[in-house]
């Protein structure tokens, strides 16, 4: 897609970022377009069993927090269009549940099912 952008064939109108992405920082985000129902921050994560121990748990979130800390890592992660963040599990499960609670208020409110 960045290529495409990059060569006129496709012309990008916004992100859906809160922010505007470092590898494309004159596009607007969806917010700053008017459009700040559309805001989107995707998320990727590590997700284990439910009965994962706490402790192992924790040693995992604390391994990839270093990891996201190393100045290669930021600098790979950012040249593909990612802000590495790294949160705690309980963060992270208060991010995804503010999403799952907006993106189902989104189904309701348009009469989607799922199927």
């Amino acid at each position: 897609m960045q290529q495409s952008a990059q060569s006129g064939k496709l012309k990008l109108l916004a992100v859906t970022n809160a922010e505007r992405t470092p590898i494309a920082p004159n596009i607007p985000t969806v917010t700053e377009a008017g459009y700040p129902e559309l805001a989107f921050g995707g998320l990727l994560g590590f997700f284990g069993r439910k009965n994962m121990p706490a402790e192992l748990r924790e040693r995992i979130a604390s391994d990839v927090t270093t990891v996201l800390k190393d100045p290669d890592v930021q600098q790979r992660l950012t040249k593909v269009g990612l802000t590495p963040r790294g949160t705690t599990p309980t963060q992270f499960a208060t991010i995804l549940d503010g999403q799952r609670l907006k993106w189902a208020a989104i189904a309701h409110e348009h009469n989607i099912e799922p199927q």
